[in-house]
């Protein structure tokens, strides 16, 4: 595969250096992008990777971390998904838009990612006994249903053999659902201070409830 990236975009390894990077689509499969960089661009890099390393440390400052771990409930899940995604911006702002358009996806491959665990968020039992009756026959691998002191919530694994399939049951979600997350570290608070109603198979189990 290399070989053939190289011969692709007329890789001087005498003057050049290539990077390649992997970037996971909605299927499982990943986009493979291929850079050339001289040593201009390294400097760059270094100094893009500079700037991006001060503002994440600042965003880690302690007294920052203290005001997150303060919190409790949903409200702390919130704080800390929002500092991940300010410091996914970080990270992304190293590559800058010039660099990304000299960047070329070679090559694509399937999927690499087989299976994505869904929070769904809906507003009552009766919610989850509607969506539980169209998500029946998605390929879900497993599920379970939880409870705090405002929603009820499914927790269900989906195996992603074809985007179509992704996108379908993603679109339903978002038609019965109040809130969908996919791969969600809000689940670790809902196991910890939820309630956990259905522990397998909530999926079936749901479906056969009068609602």
């Amino acid at each position: 595969m290399n070989q053939e990236i190289r011969e692709q975009l007329g890789y001087n390894p005498d003057r050049e250096v290539l990077l390649m990077s992997r970037n996971m689509a909605p299927d499982g499969s990943f986009h493979i992008y291929a850079i050339k960089m001289t040593n201009e661009d390294i400097q760059a890099a270094g100094e893009r990777i500079r700037e991006a390393a001060y503002s994440m440390l600042e965003k880690v400052a302690q007294d920052k971390l203290n005001a997150i771990t303060s919190l409790s409930g949903k409200a702390k899940g919130e704080a800390l998904g929002k500092l991940f995604s300010e410091i996914s911006e970080d990270v992304n702002r190293v590559y800058t838009r010039e660099q990304h358009d000299k960047s070329q996806p070679v090559v694509l491959t399937k999927p690499a990612a087989k299976y994505a665990s869904y929070l769904i968020e809906v507003e009552s039992l009766q919610a989850g006994i509607r969506l539980a009756r169209v998500l029946q026959s998605y390929p879900i691998t497993d599920s379970a249903l939880y409870r705090d002191a405002e929603h009820f919530y499914l927790q269900v694994g989906l195996k992603m053999e074809e985007e179509r399939v992704v996108y379908d049951f993603r679109k339903t979600c978002l038609e019965y659902a109040d809130n969908i997350l996919v791969n969600s570290p809000d689940l670790l608070h809902l196991e910890e201070a939820g309630k956990k109603l259905i522990e397998k198979d909530a999926i079936r189990h749901l479906t056969d409830m009068q609602g």
